[in-house]
Formats: C-alpha cells, structure tokens, sequence
C-alpha cells in the first residue's frame, strides 16, 4: 500500500471523525431532548463510545439467547427474506467465484507468456490466437508480411488436467474473498460480541433485525454472482459453446498446436510449458477455407451463446421485480395508511392540552411521536389559544432524566419544571422500586402550585406514560401511592387520591376520552358503542387482486411502530376497564343503600363490555392472519392475554350476581334513580338497558362464554375451582 492510498485513507477518516467535532459546539447551545454533554473531552468520548449504552453493546437489556442461536435467527430470517433462492443461489456464487481463483492459480502455474510483437505493439493474447493462426496457415499473405513461424506445444502438455467449465484467463477474485471474510467477521462479532437485546419480543427483534442488512449486502452480491454463474452454465449448455474473447479453458489450449509468429520478430520462440522448438512450416493453402469457416462458425456460436446469456438475465431481472412488486407492492404502500404515528403524536397532544401541563413519557413511542410534531412540525395545543410559557404541553422523558448531565445541560430549558435530585442507584427499569420513586419524586415537586408552574387551579395538570409505571404496583381504581391514575386515552392523568364520587367521575371523563380515541382510529375501533358500526372495525385494506383483502396484522407485523400503537390503542381500553373493575370490586364489599348497588351494577357493567370488546378486537385482529395460536402470541396488548381472559370472567361473574339481585328489587333500584345523586353518576341507559330481564339473560350467556373462554386458556389457574362452580350454576339458570 502506497503512501498515497494512506493519506487517502486518513483523510477519509477525518472526514466521518469531523461530524463528533460538530457535537462540541452544538453541545454549548442544547436543544430539549439532546443527549449528553459534548462540551468536554470526556464526555465527547463517552458520546463516540456509548458509555450510556454500554461500549460495544446493542442496548443495556440482556437477552437470553446464545452466539448460536443469534446466528441461527439470523440464517433463517435472511433465507426467508431470500425468497428461499437469495441465500443459496449466494452459496453457488462463492463456490463459482472460489473454483474460477483456483483455476486460474493453475493457468499462472502453466506459466503463459504473451509476448508485444509486431509494429502496431498489440499483444498476443488467447482472444487473438484462432485469428492470428488462420492468418498464418495461409500462404496469400506471405509478400506482405513474409514467412509465419509457427511453434509446438511439448508433449507434457497433454498431461494437463482439462476442466470442463469456461475458464476466464482474468478476473480478480481476490475481491470477491474479502467480501466473503468481511460477511463471515461482521456475523461473528455481531452476534458474539456485539447484539445483547432479548430476541423473543417482536420491538427488539425488529430492532437487531436492521442490523443485519450490512452483511446482507454481501449476501446479495454472492447472489448475484450465482445468477451471472447459472445463467452462463444455462446459455452455454443452450449453445454448446462459450464466448472465446472473454474465457478460454486448458483443453482447448492444448488442441492449439501452432501460434503464428510475424515475420518480423525473425522467427522467434515462445515457449508456452517445456515446449520444445520446432521447425517452421509452410502450411499448404488450401487449408485456409476450412480455417475461416471454423472461425465463422465459432463466431457465430459466440454471438448466440452471448444473446442467450442477456436474455436469460434479463428475463430474471424481469420475473424478479414482477414478483416483488407482486408480494410487497400492497405491504409497502403506504399512501393511504401512512398517518398512523402523525395521528397517535396528535391524539396525545390534543388530549393532554391543558394550561401549564406536563406530559412524561417513557417509551420511544410516546416520546418520539409528541416531540416530532412539537419541534419539526411547531404543533401545539393551547386551550386558552395563548401562545406563553405554560400554555402548551411540556414534554420530558423518563430515560435521559437519570444521567449526570441532564441537570446541567436540558433542565435550565424547562423553565416551568422542578427537577429533583437524583438518588444512587436510580434506574428506568419500568418494574423496579428505583423507577417508582423517580417517578414519584418527579411529580411530587411539580404536582402542586410554585413559583416555576404557572398554572390555573391548585393542581398541576400531568399526564404519564402508561408505561412508565408497574401495573402491580397500581391498586383499586387507579390508587398509586398518594395519587390517583386515571386512564386518559393512551396516558394516565395523575390526580389527588379522592373518595368514590371524584373516582366515578374521573371515569365518566376517561371513557368519554376513550371515545375520542375510537374516533381518532376508525380503523382499530371494534368497540361496541352507540351508532358505531360492529362490523366496519378493523381496518382491511383492497387489494389490486379482486376479491382480495389485506389484513392489518399483514400490514403492519409484530415488531413495526404501528402495531406498537394498536398494541397501545388495546391498552387504553384493558386499563380503563381493570380500572373501573377494581373500583366496583371495591364498592360491592361496602354497599349500604339501593343507590350504591345500582353503581355497582353500572361500573360492573362498563368494564365488562370494555374488557370482553378488546378480546373481541384483538382476536379477531390477530386471527386474520393466525396469530392468535402462534406460541410466542406476538398479540397486540402489552399485558398477557391471560390476564385479560380472567378479568373479563371475573367481571361478567360478579356482574350476574349483582344483576340477579337488582332485578329482585328493580322497583326500589328505579325509585333510587329519581334523585340527582344516583342518576347523575350511572349511565344514561341504565333504567332502560340495564335493568331488564333481556339484559340479565344476555349477561348470563356472556357469562358462561367468557368463563368457559378463560378455563380452557388457563385451565390450571388457582380461582379454576370458583369459576368452574359458578359457571355450572349459570347453565343451570340458562336451562331453567
């Protein structure tokens, strides 16, 4: 390597090194949600190196799965995405590639030498040999350019192994090597050094998944080589030929007895291998016919072998773009669905629109969506429709607050948020005490009324990630620690810890948020609701096929942002209904008064229709495409589906004990709901739907369907005992 080459390597380095040399002056002017502190050496160093992350690691959660098994994933993903042809037409190419280098180890070994001759000093090369030896066996041209010499081959010669495949006298192969060590090092360190991330959940996967279109890029040049390699065997097996002025093999090298030699290099020798000087020979004249038809035909034969060749590429270019276009065209399409993330970031800002609000997220989802549309969109929702500060949502995210340079470097840029020190051992680990008591702490000073929150009222509004917390460490009706979280569409509201009454109408105002977000996402809504249309839920795009629909789950896959969001989307509804469950669970132990057992029926009621509408969304969602029987139930809901099963029984069981004693005194319920303080807080259907025979029978089979439902996905479940007995005495009240 030339000193040359060496500068332009470095400089090539310098230039890649020059963008890092930017951080340290953009670092002296933060932005809000710029990572680390590049204002130093050290901490420009730690930036380069993911020290936050941890140096030579894809992320800080670790997963299970060994070298081997990532290697294994990464074959059978990379097969898949192939087509099944891509990967071993790839293996072909690299054995093609591999036999060529040591064909052509063993042409160097025969030692050819061509030799400049002649006065125009073009060389004597394989492509000229036919010619120039028709040439020479004729006698015509011999008062031009005198006698030819001509020169045998050795006898050893003929001792030659003779390949019977084409063999180019060049071509760097050496090229192609490097390319099959540098696939062979990438797959290696990556899978044994470098990839950390648990591999079993869709996000992670599709986020390592990216990583292997680097060495994927070698694969699909091995591919290509296969195909040049097949198509050639095909044309040539087609026209029994091959093209003489591109390769040249042993054999026929060794049917070649004569090269000519002009006349004026004096009948000079070359040797090919020990070949032995002979005398030169006139050759008789009458031979030059044959010659020239020999060498008409071989050319001939070339140009038909060539034809071939480009038909049969082009025609594998052709099929292999119509069956793309065939099998992605519709998935990749997103001109008409492309609006999905805009439309969750808009939604989350329009719900949390309050005068001085604080939105926390936790996750990328919440927080890349809401910040895009707050920074490069300048999108923002002022309620009072006063541009100042504390009249817009301010956003702040959970993950970069526990790092030594946050203080420094984003919290003057919050001039409305009380940031708290940070403890040892502070964590975002979203099931570990740590977090709970970042969060804690966080809301803690900001929650009421300072001088830094300029806002109406005695309490600030925030709003948190439903992420951000431990769903254990939630209690009945939202009760978390001194506050109450109250699903709000996709986040929590956080509010003072209240009696029943404020918790009945915090719910009365999530379910009508939860409305806001049905009609924001037509296309997830399978929900039953006033006016809405049960069987126009979810979203089936048209084909270009007739006939043909494309399921959501197709569309967007486990692992894809989007179904993150209806992943988010059934969140929102399993929250609100374990919420309003807890909280009537809760009311029953202590009913006092007609007018409690009729909240209770009401509450009951609600969470039982929320929870048994999102198994209905999400299995018919995931059945579309057979997801829901897969065994890794790649669903779209973060908690187990299980869970939701259970708490779907568990509502509709105490739903039909209650309702079977409300009909009892239905007389007394209806008088209760004539005062204000009753009718107020139930649903407007209440008297008329709720409390009717009709009603109670379609609870009954509900009942029996949703317990029967949850018995045989979790047969072994210690309550199976319980609801195993009830379901018995329902289907004797169904039979009575």
């Amino acid at each position: 390597m030339s000193l040359l080459y060496l500068g332009l390597i470095a400089s090539a380095f310098a230039v890649g090194f020059g963008s890092y040399v930017y951080l340290f002056f953009s670092s002296l002017r933060p932005k809000p949600g710029s990572w680390g502190d590049t204002s130093n050496i050290y901490g420009l160093l730690r930036h380069m190196l993911r020290a936050e992350y941890g140096t030579f690691k894809l992320g800080m959660t670790v997963g299970s799965e060994s070298a081997l098994e990532r290697i294994g994933l990464y074959i059978i993903h990379t097969f898949n995405e192939g087509y099944y042809v891509g990967l071993p037409l790839a293996l072909i190419g690299l054995m093609y590639v591999w036999q060529l280098s040591l064909r052509r180890m063993e042409m160097t070994e025969q030692k050819i030498i061509l030799t400049k001759f002649g006065q125009s000093g073009k060389k004597l090369t394989s492509s000229k040999m036919p010619s120039e030896q028709c040439k020479g066996s004729t006698g015509g041209d011999s008062g031009t350019r005198g006698k030819k010499n001509r020169i045998k081959q050795g006898k050893d010669q003929e001792n030659v192994s003779q390949p019977s495949v084409p063999v180019p006298v060049s071509g760097p192969a050496w090229e192609v090597m490097c390319l099959a060590i540098s696939w062979v090092t990438y797959v290696v360190l990556w899978h044994c050094v470098l990839s950390n991330i648990p591999l079993s959940s869709p996000m992670p996967y599709g986020v390592h998944a990216r990583f292997w279109m680097q060495p994927n890029i070698f694969v699909c040049i091995f591919t290509g080589t296969g195909v040049s390699a097949v198509m050639t065997f095909v044309s040539y097996m087609l026209s029994s030929t091959y093209t003489p002025s591109k390769t040249v093999s042993i054999k026929e090298l060794n049917k070649t007895k004569t090269i000519d030699v002009p006349d004026e290099k004096k009948a000079e020798k070359v040797s090919l291998v020990n070949s032995k000087p002979v005398e030169n020979k006139n050759e008789n004249s009458e031979q030059r016919p044959q010659c020239e038809d020999s060498s008409s035909q071989s050319e001939a034969e070339s140009s038909i072998s060539s034809i071939l060749g480009s038909g049969l590429e082009l025609l594998c270019v052709g099929l292999g773009w119509m069956a793309l276009l065939h099998d992605r065209f519709d998935i990749m399409d997103k001109s008409s669905h492309g609006w999905i993330m805009h439309k969750y970031g808009e939604y989350i800002l329009n719900s949390t629109a309050a005068p001085g609000s604080l939105l926390l997220s936790h996750t990328d989802l919440n927080w890349n969506t809401v910040r895009y549309l707050q920074v490069c969109e300048g999108l923002n929702y002022s309620p009072d429709g006063v541009d100042s500060i504390g009249s817009h949502t301010t956003h702040l995210n959970f993950q970069l607050m526990p790092y030594p340079w946050f203080q420094k470097q984003q919290g003057p840029l919050y001039k409305d948020v009380v940031f708290p020190a940070m403890f040892k051992g502070v964590t975002t680990a979203r099931t570990s005490k740590e977090n709970a008591l970042l969060v804690h702490r966080l809301i803690d000073a900001n929650f009421v009324k300072t001088n830094r929150s300029p806002y109406n009222g005695d309490e600030r509004p925030i709003f948190l990630d439903m992420q951000a917390v431990n769903d254990i460490d939630i209690g009945a009706g939202g009760v978390w620690g001194n506050y109450t979280l109250v699903p709000w569409g996709l986040v929590y509201m956080v509010r003072r810890k209240g009696d029943t009454n404020d918790l009945i109408n915090l719910h009365q105002k999530g379910l009508q948020q939860l409305k806001y977000l049905q009609e924001a996402f037509p296309m997830f809504n399978r929900h039953r609701e006033p006016g809405s249309d049960a069987d126009g839920a979810v979203w089936r795009r048209k084909l270009s096929t007739p006939g043909k629909e494309l399921p959501f789950m197709e569309l967007f896959p486990p692992g894809t942002w989007e179904h993150a969001v209806v992943s988010t989307y059934h969140d929102a509804h399993n929250q609100l209904g374990l919420n309003i469950l807890s909280l009537a669970i809760e009311m029953q132990k202590s009913v006092k008064s007609y007018g409690d057992l009729c909240l209770v029926i009401d509450r009951l009621d609600i969470a039982a229709m929320l929870l048994s509408d999102t198994i209905d969304s999400i299995e018919f969602i995931s059945q579309e495409v057979g997801l829901y029987k897969s065994p890794y139930l790649h669903i779209p809901l973060s908690s187990p589906l299980r869970d939701l099963f259970k708490n779907a029984a568990l509502a509709y069981m105490r739903l039909e004990g209650v309702l079977t004693v409300g009909m009892e005194h239905r007389e007394k319920l209806v008088t209760e709901l004539s005062g204000d303080s009753v009718s107020k807080l139930v649903s407007e259907t209440f008297e008329d739907r709720i409390l009717s025979s009709s009603h109670l029978e379609f609870v009954r089979r509900q009942s029996v369907f949703s317990i029967s439902r949850f018995l045989a996905e979790t047969p072994h479940d210690r309550d199976a005992a319980t609801f195993q007995k009830f379901l018995s005495a329902v289907k004797g009240k169904l039979a009575a």
